[in-house]
């Protein structure tokens, strides 16, 4: 199971995995030593901690991308974050210029 998990690469949204993956290699989970409020006491223990971790390279592109929005966001007009006119719109301001 916990090379099913680390092999999927999912993106675009953020998902459960990571958290899986980290509990099926929890020593009791391997070992059987668990009931029903294992989760609750597990959770409470990582105080918030995620679940997640950089892998090589995480954190250059991280900067990259966090550097590359900042710079689109600096350098958009502001033309570009106006909403465009529908069709209809355009049509009947054209028609009433006329």
């Amino acid at each position: 199971m916990s090379r099913a998990l680390a092999e999927y690469e999912v993106l675009g949204i953020r998902t459960t995995i990571p958290f899986f993956l980290w509990l099926v290699r929890q020593q009791e989970f391997l070992d059987g030593r668990f009931d029903t409020t294992y989760l609750d006491r597990l959770l409470a223990s990582r105080k918030g901690e995620s679940f997640s971790e950089l892998t090589d390279g995480d954190e250059e592109r991280l900067a990259i991308a966090a550097a590359l929005d900042a710079w689109f966001r600096a350098t958009a007009g502001p033309s570009a974050s106006a909403p465009r006119a529908g069709g209809w719109k355009s049509v009947a301001r054209e028609e009433a210029l006329r």
